[in-house]
């Protein structure tokens, strides 16, 4: 009967911590861990930059993730790259995939403070037809933003927004910026040179 009581008190507790302390960190990284924490993480070309094919709490939506990380600061950004949505040239699907990524992300740090879907005054793919084709082309922006600070998990801003292989064919991204995500640029910087 006793380890019952003690059984519930602790389920009580466990309840009561907040999310944030509970691992709900994206994908399951946290700010300042080392990279080596990351086993799947493999370094790339670029100085501070990782490629990973897994996560601790990867999403079935996404194909790959990246890291970037410095050895004093630690992780600073996780971003995930999605899976292909292929003969989606008007973006419909592209756009819904965007959405519910955005939904599934307000669970947790709220409503997004920005939604943009702007083409650019000099593109001539107005139709709607072209509509992946100007993501393509970078003349075309479709994103969710939170970047007002101060999220939870020493988050700092969060961008979900669609990019494209081909006028057909698109994809969901989404970038993760920690609350030391200058710091690690500035000590990036400085050993670039």
């Amino acid at each position: 009967m006793r380890h019952s009581y003690m059984w519930a008190g602790f389920l009580v507790l466990i309840s009561a911590v907040p999310a944030q302390a509970q691992g709900q960190a994206p994908f399951g990284v946290t700010m300042g861990s080392q990279i080596s924490k990351y086993p799947t993480c493999e370094k790339t070309e670029l100085a501070g930059w990782y490629k990973c094919d897994s996560l601790p709490r990867s999403h079935a939506g996404f194909e790959f993730y990246s890291i970037q990380a410095h050895p004093k600061i630690g992780v600073c950004f996780v971003k995930g790259v999605g899976n292909d949505i292929k003969r989606d040239a008007r973006g419909v699907m592209t756009r819904a995939a965007i959405k519910k990524l955005a939904e599934q992300i307000e669970q947790t740090y709220g409503p997004h403070d920005r939604t943009r879907d702007e083409l650019s005054s000099r593109s001539t793919l107005k139709n709607p037809e072209d509509w992946m084709a100007a993501v393509e082309k970078d003349e075309r922006t479709f994103s969710y933003d939170w970047t007002r600070g101060n999220y939870p998990n020493d988050i700092d801003s969060i961008h979900v927004f669609a990019r494209a292989t081909s006028g057909e064919t698109g994809y969901a991204v989404v970038e993760f910026y920690f609350k030391n995500d200058k710091q690690c640029d500035d000590e990036l910087d400085k050993e670039a040179f």
